[in-house]
């Protein structure tokens, strides 16, 4: 008597331990590919951003790679000829950067709250009577290394400075849900790391973000980032191990490592010889 199919079988997935420049396997990804790479997915299908202007939200618990991730689009968006506005206020989670071109790097929140209001400005007038932006070179990102500490920041610095203040928030935290809401048609994208994966003002996180990445996260995580995600899927400990969710799904993979050095090189624009750990 044949046996009945198995009701309980988990396809397995073959996926890379690791994804690094010193791999032939990684480089032929990239090659291969015209938008920037998150990872290599099940038997090395590569994982990129979509070509049209998206946020990308990164949630991890400590460790588990966000900065890792950032670190590798943001290279290969300077490759492309992107411009990256860098807010960090660790001042050395993305120091390799530093001194590029098309970099901008804000570390005290002082700089960082007028930057954000006026940046909201921009966006808000170029978006009066503009086409929508296409083309790498003319892409803008911003990239907010842990969110939850920036605005922890901004908020206590409107409070310190501003006591008389009748606003129930910051303009600069304001001014980032504006970038959320606005900012796409003008080129820019938001891309945000943050542990809780919440951003204050900019509503319902699968509407605001368009590409969400999780790693190491508790059930509340998912369901604030990925709640059209059900079940959970099974995290691993495997360092780099994240999901991509979008468009309703999520994709497993193994996430594109670049080291400092790698990364300040690939954005240089050099040959592979020239990498360096």
């Amino acid at each position: 008597m044949p046996l009945p199919p198995a009701q309980t079988a988990i396809p397995i997935q073959v996926l890379r331990n690791s994804v690094c420049l010193d791999d032939s396997y990684t480089l032929a990804a990239l090659e291969s590919v015209t938008t920037p790479l998150l990872g290599l997915a099940h038997e090395d299908q590569p994982v990129c951003l979509p070509a049209e202007p998206v946020h990308v939200m990164v949630s991890t618990s400590a460790g588990g790679g966000s900065t890792t991730l950032l670190r590798g689009l943001m290279a290969q968006l300077l490759r492309l000829g992107a411009h990256i506005d860098v807010i960090d206020t660790t001042s050395k989670e993305h120091a390799w950067a530093a001194g590029l071109d098309g970099v901008e790097y804000f570390t005290h929140i002082e700089d960082i709250h007028e930057y954000l209001v006026d940046a909201a400005q921009d966006v808000l007038r170029d978006n009066a009577g503009t086409q929508a932006v296409s083309g790498w070179e003319r892409r803008r990102i911003v990239v907010i290394e842990n969110a939850d500490q920036v605005v922890f920041g901004l908020r206590q610095y409107w409070r310190h400075t501003r006591p008389e203040s009748q606003l129930d928030e910051t303009p600069a935290v304001e001014a980032i849900a504006v970038l959320q809401d606005e900012g796409r048609r003008a080129g820019l994208s938001l891309f945000v790391s943050t542990p809780s994966a919440q951003i204050p003002g900019t509503g319902p996180v699968p509407d605001a973000f368009g590409v969400r990445v999780l790693a190491h996260g508790c059930t509340n995580q998912w369901m604030r980032a990925a709640p059209e995600i059900w079940p959970v899927p099974p995290l691993s400990l495997t360092r780099g191990r994240m999901y991509v969710v979008s468009d309703r799904q999520a994709v497993r993979m193994q996430c594109l490592y670049m080291s400092p050095g790698q990364a300040r090189a690939w954005a240089s624009d050099v040959t592979r010889k020239e990498f360096v750990r």
